[in-house]
């Protein structure tokens, strides 16, 4: 192979050599351990490393690509006791840093360019003094190199740490603490933001990599730079603002939490994490001085997040910046209060509202002669955060001061304006309190604090009922998570049950009193879950008399019923069956609602919430049955969706012996297939599949004959009239579809027979069904099965009535767009009459064009991810390795085609600029920081002029238009000014414009008279 590589070097031999790279490739990964103390061997690897740093791409690619499978997918390295690194190492460390050395800080060494880019996919898999000795050699060419170069360089970096190396082979915690304090020697100016930023993404993965391996380290360590983002937040470009919030939280959302998450003592103020996350702060409080205005947005952002994470850690010292960023808010020097809402919420969230309050108070007495509540506006970010706190400290702060408020807006010597304010913030303070019932951590002790207050309230303050109810609703639902609770609900249980079934019972008088009255609803079931059997049982006992009792309205009917139904899960066999003989008896009331809640108590019965009615309904099954089939003859339109899913719930316990009871339920089903409220129709479908699913259960031995059966009483309504026609096909669609792969092929034939017989009806009633139908055939069968329907099912299409063609013609063209995208055009095309051949060339022509643009929205998709990419906040912005190579490389293809130099683009090469202060600001090369000052932008370049407006300027900033007819009147020997002649043709070509209005003519034969032409004649 080597031979031949140096007899074949010539560029026309290229497909020669790459041949023989893959080859020499698969030999050397072949190779055993002893094999490579060899120096033969080590040899023969040589001759493929100047292959990498090659001027044709797609060579030196592959050349990089053999040489990374080598050291990455050799015998040596899966074999066991494998070394840590392959031997070979060594050879491509001596060969690359020579190569890299030599690069100029003037002109553009693209071969060191090539060696970054091989860095990227192979500097992981060096050791660590082999990496040290690369870092040294890349730093020395990045300190004083060319702009393009410290780019690479530095992306080369990003990529090797973001590929995770071992830190006990590849780089330890203390090289990479020591590379990361190497690397602020070569930040790049602030000017230049696109390499800044390819530096702070380069720095973020080197501080993530640094937490992997300790934690130590990386709290050192991140305070320093913290520093220097928020001192880029004062001196750099806006294009980096968002970068460096994007860097900063990250940083604390995915490091410093798990440090926090590892730490043994949460609460020491003396540990690395506490002392870590102060400097943090004292480094972002300096965010919020005057100085950096320009970026308080993003500084906001990243504060919310400083307060998610340390928030709990270092409390005491986030009063001051919260004091501070609450100050921003309704302020004439920052005017993003949507930000400081943000940032406040994350800090309540986080720290609760009693610390937040303590830095920014609310300045709320109840006392106040001023009505000018400057801090009003925390009291809806509160409402929406608070969770997880002491309950107490609403009863001890709160509670007094929406008191006070209920006094004042009750005081009947004020005005009504003033009144109104503050019963509107009795209204607010009370919406916080949900949230201190979501989770709280001082239940036992300070509910029963406010436990009869709430009870009073519920009574006799309406307009709060919907806090209150929901704030108990939260209080179970935490408590069904800590049992501990639960017997302290039980006990008020008793208390609060009796107030919310007073309030559902009540008539609603207003749209707002009926959510009331839902509200209580689901308080009520809510509560039902913790209360005391007994007291269930003697409520249930007091609402079945007063519904047994003839003195009782129509509105309370309904209520009692609805509490009956939801004291079931806690019920006795006794009162189960008293329960069923109440929706019983209600089964044929004249009053549609009171009919319609008596099937939903059936249906909360049969849905066996506890084992208790399971029993009940065994027991009781045959009973159930023939109510319900009695009942069908009284049936209320509103009562056939709990009716249906009563006969669901029934059907899933039948057994064989009320196989009869189950067709008749199905005949029903059928017939509300197609009516219009959507769950009636959700029901029968549901029960078809059920009966299917109950046959199958009765016969598991032979499926087929179970679908076999249900089809046959389904194809019964073939007999009917049309409606029934075409609820019998929808049901066979939807038994097909769910069945499939349980019945034979003659049942499929047989139910695809009668719709394609029925497909050619006038009725469109039917023939929309039977569409239907075979679209559902897609989906059913597969390509193969279906094209063994084509030659009866298309001439069938195509013989439907002229007036249902016309009608479904959009239905009937989407079916023949799938059959030519499944089968193709030719395939289809034979089959159709002559008539329908151009609705066929038509669609492939659709078809075609779609593919067009699916294709170009593809191409166009790929080419804006590539675009936001590349723009990503915190990565690399601005080129990559390859991209830079390609606009600087001479030859871009392997073959050798002549172009003439007509036809060839000019590409600009990259630049660089050296920023000298003056005469005698000289730039040391053999500095460190000499790279600062080396610029990929010129910094001398005059940013773009916007155009002058042609009009003046009044000194209040207002634009003078010079009216047309005035400018008309000026004396003939007045020359006017530039701005004024500008003015003027802009008016009068917008009066012109305004004269163009498109008017229909009242008479053809004036329009030919006024205008002497026209586009075309009168009536002749």
């Amino acid at each position: 192979c080597i031979n031949f590589m140096q007899m074949y070097q010539h560029p026309l031999h290229i497909m020669l050599i790459r041949s023989l790279i893959c080859l020499m490739a698969c030999c050397l990964k072949s190779l055993e351990l002893a094999a490579w103390s060899e120096s033969s061997t080590l040899q023969v690897f040589s001759y493929l490393l100047p292959y990498i740093v090659h001027t044709r791409p797609k060579l030196r690619k592959l050349a990089q690509k053999a040489v990374c499978q080598v050291l990455t997918g050799s015998y040596v390295m899966a074999a066991t006791g494998a070394p840590p690194t392959h031997p070979a190492v060594p050879a491509v460390v001596a060969f690359c840093l020579p190569v890299i050395r030599s690069s100029s800080a003037t002109a553009l060494p693209v071969t060191t360019l090539h060696m970054f880019g091989f860095f990227k996919s192979t500097l992981s898999l060096f050791p660590q003094s082999e990496v040290k000795s690369t870092f040294e050699a890349m730093l020395e060419v990045m300190g004083a190199g060319h702009p393009t170069v410290v780019r690479c360089g530095l992306l080369t970096l990003q990529s090797f740490f973001s590929s995770q190396p071992r830190c006990d082979v590849t780089l330890s915690a203390e090289l990479n603490a020591q590379l990361i304090n190497a690397l602020y020697d070569y930040k790049p100016g602030q000017r230049d933001h696109k390499l800044y930023d390819v530096w702070l993404g380069t720095m973020q993965e080197a501080l993530i990599n640094l937490q992997r391996s300790s934690d130590e380290l990386f709290l050192s360590n991140l305070p320093k730079f913290v520093g220097v983002l928020v001192d880029c937040w004062q001196n750099g470009k806006p294009e980096l603002y968002y970068s460096i919030s994007s860097v900063l939280m990250m940083l604390l959302q995915k490091c410093f939490q798990k440090c926090l998450e590892k730490e043994a003592d949460p609460t020491s103020k003396s540990s690395l994490c506490y002392t870590a996350g102060v400097k943090v702060i004292e480094h972002m409080q300096r965010a919020l001085h005057y100085q950096f205005l320009s970026a308080w947005d993003q500084v906001l952002f990243a504060w919310a997040t400083c307060f998610e994470v340390l928030g709990k850690r270092c409390t005491d010292h986030m009063l001051e910046p919260l004091s501070q960023i609450a100050d921003f808010h309704g302020s004439q020097t920052y005017t993003n209060d949507a930000i400081v809402d943000r940032a406040i919420a994350a800090a309540v969230r986080t720290m609760g509202p009693e610390v937040v309050l303590k830095a920014v108070p609310l300045d709320m007495s109840g006392e106040e002669s001023c009505l000018d509540f400057k801090r009003s506006w925390m009291l809806p970010i509160l409402r929406d955060n608070i969770k997880a706190t002491r309950l107490s400290f609403f009863i001890t702060y709160f509670l007094p001061l929406a008191s006070a408020f209920h006094e004042l807006a009750e005081a009947s010597d004020k005005p009504t304006s003033i009144t109104k304010t503050y019963e509107i913030l009795e209204r607010q303070i009370w919406s916080l309190f949900p949230g201190f019932c979501a989770r709280p951590t001082d239940f036992k002790e300070s509910f029963p604090r406010i436990a009869k207050t709430l009870g009073t309230y519920l009574v006799n303050r309406p307009y709060l009922r919907l806090d209150i109810m929901s704030a108990l609703r939260h209080i179970i639902s935490c408590d069904f998570v800590n049992e501990a609770n639960v017997p302290e609900m039980t006990r008020y249980s008793k208390n609060f049950l009796p107030i919310l079934f007073n309030i559902y019972t009540s008539e609603a008088t207003s749209s707002g009193a009926e959510g009331v009255r839902l509200a209580a609803y689901d308080t009520i079931k809510t509560f039902v879950r913790v209360a005391d059997d007994q007291l269930c049982g003697t409520l249930f006992f007091s609402a079945s008399t007063r519904l047994l009792s003839g003195e009782i309205s129509a509105h309370a009917k309904h209520a009692v019923l609805d509490l009956a139904r939801s004291l079931v899960i806690k019920m006795s066999p006794e009162n189960v069956q008293r329960l069923y003989l109440l929706g019983k008896v209600h089964l044929e009331d004249s009053d549609r609602r009171v009919q319609k809640k008596a099937y939903r108590v059936l249906e909360e019965i049969c849905r066996f919430p506890t084992p208790t009615c399971k029993e009940f309904v065994e027991e009781h099954l045959t009973e159930l049955s023939e109510v319900l089939v009695e009942s069908l003859q009284s049936i209320t339109p509103g009562s056939r969706a709990p009716r249906l899913r009563c006969l669901l719930l029934l059907i899933s316990n039948l057994s064989v012996e009320h196989k009869s009871f189950a067709l008749t339920a199905l005949r029903e089903a059928v017939l509300c297939i197609k009516v219009n409220a959507g769950k009636v129709r959700q029901a029968a479908y549901e029960i078809v599949i059920g009966v299917g699913r109950a046959l199958i259960r009765w016969q598991p031995e032979d499926p087929d004959a179970a679908i076999k059966e249900l089809v046959s009483q389904l194809t019964a309504g073939f007999t009917g009239g049309s409606y029934l026609v075409s609820c019998t096909i929808l049901a066979l669609a939807t038994a097909l579809y769910e069945f499939k792969g349980a019945y034979s092929r003659a049942i499929l034939n047989a139910v695809m027979e009668a719709v394609q017989i029925v497909i050619s009806s006038p009725n469109r009633e039917i023939v929309q069904a039977a569409l239907y139908f075979v679209r559902m055939l897609f989906v059913i069968l597969s390509t193969e099965e279906l094209s063994e329907h084509l030659q009866e099912l298309i001439p069938n299409l195509c013989c439907m009535s002229e007036d249902c063609r016309k009608h479904f013609r959009l239905k009937l063209r989407d079916i023949f767009a799938k059959l030519i995208r499944k089968f193709g055009y030719e395939n289809i095309v034979g089959l159709l009459p002559e008539s329908y051949r151009k609705l066929a060339v038509r669609i492939r022509k659709l078809e075609q064009r779609k593919k067009r643009k699916k294709k170009a929205r593809e191409l166009q998709e790929i080419q804006e991810d590539d675009v936001a990419n590349s723009a990503a906040p915190g990565k690399a912005s601005v080129e990559g390795i390859e991209q830079i190579l390609q606009s600087s490389s001479e030859d871009e293809s392997d073959e050798v085609v002549n172009r003439s130099q007509g036809s060839r683009k000019t590409k600009v090469a990259a630049g660089a600029w050296i920023e000298e202060q003056g005469e005698d600001d000289i730039v040391d090369f053999l500095d460190t920081s000499a790279g600062k000052q080396i610029l990929s932008t010129d910094p001398k370049a005059a940013p773009k002029s916007k155009d002058k407006c042609p009009f003046e300027v009044t000194n209040d900033g207002r634009l003078l238009i010079v009216d047309p007819e005035s400018a008309k009147a000026q004396k003939k020997g007045e020359p006017a000014s530039d701005t004024e002649e500008a003015a003027n043709d802009l008016l009068e070509a917008l009066s012109h414009y305004k004269g163009k209005k498109r008017k229909m003519p009242l008479d053809t034969g004036d329009r030919a008279k006024t205008s002497g032409t026209g586009s075309g004649a009168g009536p002749s």
